[in-house]
């Protein structure tokens, strides 16, 4: 599978290649963004169904144990036992615990798509950036390590409402997933696929999933000839046959010819 990640050289006006963009070739570094810093506020955002979740909660060990303690739950006490579940869910003290625990989790966006106009000009310096190519196995998968070391992902879904949430109150992988992995239809042109590690921040990945480095067709001459010194680099070291091309504009048509 071929995934798409598209690199900035400038931002703000000034060329920032060498503090970031490149550190993905010359490290083999990249970037796990926390939702706070992504440009859309609905992004990782789910709707929280809190009487379901406390009604999840009352079919737990714990909920147990305090009906073995109580010797016997009356239909009374099971109905005050879940609205006094309910009202802790939605104190603000559990309230900002979940947003803390999905605040530190990382998420590295990718495409499935390498020639998206509107991708190489929101997120490739208008087109003077770059596009590195990954050859993944989504379903790769042999722990939390893995799946950043080998970009184990999944595409976004795209849809007009949000991902529910039942079961706030011990929230595992499977629960929060969908907060991670839906976003709104508007975003559909990019083809998105994540991958979400449980913290952000920068971490190192397998270089050798490296197959392709797409120049953009403004990208200045100083930052082709850097790119394509690192890339000599990897495949000097890795014994790699990483392909670096400049992507060209076509004549009579609003495309990018990337082969």
């Amino acid at each position: 599978m071929k995934i798409y990640k598209y690199l900035p050289t400038h931002q703000g006006g000034k060329n920032v290649l060498r503090e970031g963009s490149i550190k993905v070739l010359s490290e083999g570094t990249i970037k796990f963004s926390s939702r706070v810093e992504f440009n859309d506020p609905f992004d990782c955002v789910a709707n929280i169904d809190y009487t379901q979740s406390a009604k999840n909660f009352m079919d737990t060990d714990i909920y147990t144990q305090q009906a073995m303690a109580n010797r016997a739950v009356s239909r009374n006490k099971g109905k005050k036992l879940l609205e006094k579940a309910e009202k802790k869910l939605t104190s603000k003290f559990e309230q900002d615990t979940f947003s803390k625990l999905i605040d530190n989790f990382g998420v590295c966006c990718f495409s499935l798509s390498e020639d998206n106009i509107l991708m190489w000009s929101h997120y490739a310096s208008e087109h003077r950036g770059f596009v590195v190519e990954f050859t993944v196995e989504p379903n790769k998968f042999k722990g939390e390590k893995s799946i950043v070391e080998n970009l184990i992902g999944e595409p976004v879904t795209y849809s007009k409402d949000m991902p529910t949430i039942t079961n706030i109150m011990s929230p595992d992988r499977d629960t929060i997933e969908p907060m991670f992995f839906t976003k709104s239809i508007d975003w559909k042109y990019e083809q998105e696929y994540r991958v979400v590690t449980m913290e952000h921040g920068i971490h190192k990945f397998d270089q050798s999933l490296i197959s392709r480095v797409i120049l953009g067709v403004n990208i200045e001459k100083k930052d082709e000839e850097l790119i394509r010194k690192e890339v000599r680099g990897i495949n000097e070291r890795l014994g790699a046959k990483i392909v670096v091309i400049k992507a060209q504009q076509l004549k009579k048509s609003y495309k990018l010819r990337t082969e």
